[in-house]
């Protein structure tokens, strides 16, 4: 049988030795934030949260795409176009459609800005290779 202690610490906290040298438990009885004010500053306490909501129809991310005139391409576009994909993801998963539905757009231009690239780029080759 084991024994469990609980001790006091002096800012209010309380922790149980745990058997077979687990970390303790902590209990506490302040909220889980605390501010110490400077001189002059009122005690003001600030506890962020974020919930992210479920987006009906999310903007189209394009990664599949974009990886495509990564490699095929003109790859500094197409890279900046997998970021941009990348960016919508995130965008959708904290709930910021304006922000996903701008990344989206702009992942799209870049897609076609690489491929446009490519097109000329590798039509200049050819021509310069033929002749």
């Amino acid at each position: 049988m084991s024994q469990e202690k609980s001790t006091l610490i002096g800012d209010g906290h309380s922790y149980q030795s745990s058997p077979y040298g687990a970390p303790p438990v902590y209990h506490t009885t302040t909220p889980p934030v605390q501010v110490q004010p400077g001189p002059g500053q009122p005690n003001v306490v600030h506890a962020h949260q974020h919930y992210a909501q479920q987006m009906n129809n999310p903007p189209n991310d394009y990664l599949i795409w974009s990886i495509l005139a990564c490699i095929f391409c003109f790859w500094p576009l197409g890279v900046a176009a997998i970021i941009k994909s990348l960016d919508v993801r995130r965008s959708v998963s904290m709930g910021d459609r304006e922000r996903a539905e701008r990344s989206s757009k702009y992942a799209k231009y870049l897609i076609i800005a690489s491929v446009i690239l490519g097109v000329i780029l590798l039509t200049t080759l050819i021509v310069i290779v033929a002749v």
